[in-house]
C-alpha cells in the first residue's frame, strides 16, 4: 500500500439466534466478528450469549448449540459495547445482511444502545453480481465455488470467517473487471442494497491509471465482451479401425480406465457402440433400448465421433432436454476429448431465446435507472459481469433473479429479427456466432424442441446433417406433437403487445394497440364464459378446466359471436401490421437499418399471433385434435388455447427418416411387452428396415431394487 491510499474497513458480522424476529422475544445465542482492513483479517471475536431463555431443540440441531453451552455466558447488554466499537467506521458485512443488521440493531435499542449506522455490503447480492455462473448463493455453495474451507456450518464465528473470505474473493473479482463494466456497475449502485460507490469507484481509478493493457475482452458500445478465440481444427493422423478405436478407449486398458477411478469395462457399452457404428455404415436406421447404467451417452458419443473424423459430415446429437444437452457437453464431451487420441469440436445449440441480443441488452441498459425495479437492476448487473465471462451467450449459464426471467423476455435473440449480415450487430451476435461454430463442428448437440421445431420450419434452424442420434427417444412423438401444433395464450398476446418499442408506437399505432389489447380482451373473456358453462370438461395434470374444442358441435349463436369477436380483434392486427409495414419501409429509404429491424420483428410478431388465432378458430381439417384451457380461480381472461397433431408418425417419417442416412434411437424404455411395435409405430418407422437392439444393464433390479412408498 502506497502513502495515500484509503484504508476500507470491514466487520464482518454473523449471529446465530433463537429464531427470526427479535420483536417477539427472539434472542441472540451467538456472535462473530472478522475485521478486515482492505483485504487483510486483522482481528477475530466470538462469544456465547446467554439469552435468558431456553434455546429451541431445532436451533440445537441446526447450529450445535446447547443450552449448557450458554448458560455461563455474558448477556447481549455485556457484549454490546464490544460488538459496536469493533463495527465503528467500517461497512458492516454479512451474508443476508439485512437479517444480521436489522436482528442486532433492535437488540442493541432494546437494550438501550443506539443502532448501528453506515454503509453495509450484503454478500449474497454482492455474490449475485460478480458469480452470476455460480451454482447457487448459499454460504455453503459459494465456500464450494470459491475453494473456501468452511470448517462449522451455523456457527457464527465460521460462518463470519468465511463471508470474510468470500468478502476478499469477491472484491477481488470486481477489481479484475475492465473498466468498462465497473463504469455500467457504478452507473446502476444506486438501486443496489450494497453500498458500492466509493468501492467500485476506487477500482475504476486504479483501472485508469494502470498501465496493463485489457487485452482479453473486445469493446463495442461501452460494452466489455469476452474475447472469444476462433477455433482452430488441428489435423489428425489416419484413423485406426472403429474396433481398434474403440477398445483403446473402453477396454479395461483403455483410455478411459486411466481417467475414471474404479473404471469397470462394460459389455453392454460396448454392444451400443458397435451396433451404432454398422447402423452409420449400412445407413440403416437404429432402435436401441438400453437398461440404465449400460454407460449409454458415451457409448454413441463414440461411433458418433468415429463417423464425424472418418467420413469429414457432422452428426447430430438430440437429448429431451437443454439441461441434458449441457451435461453431455460438460461431462462426457471433456471427458472423451482427453480419452479420444484424434481432435474432434462439438457445438451445443438451442433455440433462439436461449441467447443474449447484445443489442436489445444495450437498449435495456440504456434507459434510466429509475424505471427499473430491483430485480432489473440485479439482472442487468449479472448480465455485465457475465459479458465478461461467457463464451455462448446462453441464458443457461446464469442464476437470474425472479424477475429476471421475465425481463430476458426482452433482450433474447428471439426477440428480435434474425439481423443482416450487413448490421453493425452480426459479428456480435452470440445466435449467429454459434450457428457458425455448428458449421465446422464435428458434433453437433441439441435438443429434441428444436430438432422438431426445425422440421416444422420452413427456414432451417441446424446445419444439415445425415447422421443422427436421438436420446431418451420414448418422448420423440410427444415433442414432435407440441412443436406441430400451435400454443396461444391471453397472456402471450398482450405480452406481444405491450412490447412493441414505445419509439415505434406514433399516436396513430398507439390507438391501434389499445384497440388491439381490449379487442383481445374481449375475444379471450369470451372464450372464458363458454369453457366455464360447459359441462363436458376436466381437469389438466395442473388444475386447469379443459374443454375439447369442436366449434362444429356447438350452438349457431355462441359461434357465430365468437368469430366475430375473433375477426374484429384479426383485422385489427392486420390495420397494426400494415401500418408498420409502411414504417419499414420508410426507415429502410431513410437507411435507418436499426429501426426497420425493430419493424420487422414486431411484424414477425403479430403475424405469428394471426396465423395461430386463425388456424385454431377457423380451420376444419380433422387431423389436428384442439382444446381449450383456463384458470378456475384465474382472471376471467386466463385463458390457454392448444393444437395438436392427432398422429405425428407420417410426418417423422417425411421429414426426418426418409431424408437421413441413419437415425438411431435410444432409450431406457423403448419395448412394450419386449418388443420394438410400439414405438416404431409410433414414428412412423413400422414399414422401414430398422436395426433393432435391446441391451442388458449391469443391475439386477430383482436384487438391488428396494420399493418405498
Amino acid at each position: 500500500m502506497e502513502a495515500g491510499d484509503i484504508v476500507i474497513r470491514y466487520a464482518v458480522v454473523d449471529i446465530e439466534t433463537t429464531g427470526s424476529n427479535p420483536k417477539n422475544g427472539d434472542e441472540i445465542i451467538e456472535i462473530g466478528i472478522v475485521v478486515l482492513e482492505d483485504e487483510r483479517i486483522i482481528e477475530e471475536f466470538s462469544s456465547y450469549i446467554n439469552p435468558g431463555k431456553d434455546i429451541p431443540p431445532f436451533i440445537t440441531n441446526l447450529t450445535g448449540i446447547t443450552n449448557e453451552d450458554v448458560q455461563d455466558a455474558p448477556s447481549f447488554g455485556e457484549m454490546a459495547n464490544k460488538v459496536i466499537a469493533l463495527c465503528k467506521d467500517s461497512y458492516f458485512v454479512a451474508h443476508h445482511v439485512q437479517f444480521d443488521l436489522v436482528f442486532l440493531n433492535e437488540t442493541l435499542i432494546r437494550e438501550g444502545f443506539q443502532p448501528i449506522k453506515g454503509k453495509i455490503i450484503d454478500t449474497v447480492e454482492l455474490a449475485r453480481i460478480l458469480t452470476p455462473m455460480g451454482s447457487g448463493f448459499k454460504l455453503t455453495q459459494l465456500a464450494e465455488h470459491y475453494h473456501i474451507y468452511h470448517k462449522r456450518p451455523h456457527r457464527a464465528l465460521s460462518d463470519a470467517f468465511v463471508t470474510g473470505q468470500l468478502l476478499i474473493k469477491l472484491l477481488n473479482r470486481a477489481k479484475s473487471l475492465p473498466a468498462k463494466t465497473l463504469e455500467q456497475l457504478l452507473r446502476l449502485e444506486s438501486n443496489f442494497n450494497s453500498d458500492l460507490y466509493d468501492i467500485l469507484s476506487k477500482f475504476l481509478e486504479e483501472k485508469r491509471y494502470s498501465l496493463q493493457m485489457d487485452d482479453q475482452w473486445d469493446y463495442y458500445q461501452g460494452l466489455a465482451i469476452k474475447k472469444i478465440q476462433d477455433d482452430v481444427q488441428e489435423s489428425s493422423s489416419e484413423l485406426t479401425p472403429f474396433d481398434t478405436f474403440l477398445t483403446d478407449i473402453i477396454g479395461e486398458r483403455g483410455t478411459l480406465s486411466k481417467l475414471i477411478p474404479d473404471y469397470e469395462n462394460r459389455i453392454g457399452q460396448q454392444e451400443i457402440a458397435e451396433t451404432i457404428f454398422h447402423a452409420f455404415q449400412e445407413r440403416n436406421h437404429g432402435v436401441i433400448e438400453a437398461e440404465t447404467g449400460t454407460g449409454k451417452t458415451i457409448a454413441y458419443l463414440i461411433p458418433s465421433i468415429y463417423q464425424s473424423l472418418k467420413t469429414g459430415k457432422r452428426v447430430l446429437i438430440s437429448t429431451y432436454t437443454t439441461q441434458l444437452q449441457s451435461q453431455a457437453f460438460e461431462k462426457e464431451i471433456p471427458l472423451l476429448q482427453k480419452a479420444i487420441p484424434y481432435p474432434f469440436s462439438s457445438v451445443v445449440i438451442k433455440g433462439r431465446s436461449h441467447y443474449l441480443s447484445l443489442r436489445l441488452f444495450l437498449e435495456e441498459l440504456s434507459k434510466p435507472i429509475e424505471e427499473d425495479n430491483y430485480d432489473i437492476t440485479l439482472t442487468k448487473a449479472c448480465i455485465l459481469v457475465w459479458l465478461t465471462e461467457t463464451d455462448t451467450g446462453d441464458r443457461d449459464e446464469l442464476h437470474l433473479p425472479s424477475s429476471g426471467n421475465i425481463f430476458w423476455r426482452k433482450i433474447n435473440a428471439e426477440a428480435e429479427e434474425e439481423l443482416s449480415p450487413k448490421s453493425s450487430w452480426y459479428s456480435k451476435n452470440f445466435y449467429v456466432r454459434v450457428r457458425q461454430k455448428a458449421q465446422i463442428a464435428n458434433i453437433i448437440i441439441t435438443n429434441h424442441a428444436l430438432l422438431c421445431t426445425e422440421m416444422a420450419s420452413e427456414n432451417p434452424i441446424l446445419p444439415s446433417y445425415d447422421y443422427c442420434v436421438i436420446d431418451e427417444a420414448h418422448h420423440l412423438d410427444k415433442v414432435a406433437s407440441n412443436q406441430f401444433g400451435v400454443q396461444l395464450s391471453y397472456v402471450g398476446v398482450q405480452y406481444v403487445l405491450n412490447e412493441i418499442k414505445v419509439e415505434l408506437a406514433y399516436e396513430a399505432m398507439m390507438e391501434q394497440l389499445l384497440e388491439a389489447k381490449e379487442l383481445a380482451d374481449d375475444l379471450f373473456r369470451y372464450i372464458f364464459s363458454i369453457v366455464n358453462k360447459k359441462q363436458m370438461t376436466s381437469f389438466n395434470d395442473v388444475g386447469r378446466i379443459q374443454l375439447i374444442f369442436h366449434g362444429n358441435e356447438w350452438d349457431t349463436k355462441t359461434i357465430t359471436s365468437l368469430h366475430d369477436l375473433a375477426n374484429r380483434f384479426l383485422f385489427k392486427l392486420k390495420d397494426i401490421i400494415v401500418y408498420c409495414e409502411q414504417r419499414m419501409e420508410e426507415e429502410a429509404i431513410a437507411d435507418n437499418n436499426d429501426g426497420k429491424e425493430e419493424y420487422k420483428a414486431a411484424i414477425k410478431h403479430l403475424e405469428a399471433i394471426w396465423a395461430k388465432l386463425h388456424f385454431f378458430l377457423f380451420d376444419k381439417g380433422k387431423e389436428f385434435v384442439k382444446w381449450i384451457e383456463i384458470e378456475a380461480q384465474g382472471a376471467r381472461n386466463a385463458v390457454y388455447l392448444y393444437c395438436e397433431p392427432l398422429a405425428v408418425h407420417a410426418s417423422l417419417k417425411e421429414k426426418l427418416f426418409s431424408k437421413k442416412n441413419s437415425v438411431i434411437l435410444t432409450s431406457a424404455t423403448l419395448t412394450t411387452n419386449n418388443t420394438f411395435e410400439y414405438i416404431l409405430q409410433k414414428v412412423g418407422l413400422e414399414d422401414i428396415p430398422v436395426i433393432t437392439k435391446q441391451i442388458q444393464g449391469p443391475f439386477k433390479m430383482e436384487e438391488q431394487v428396494k420399493l418405498f412408498i
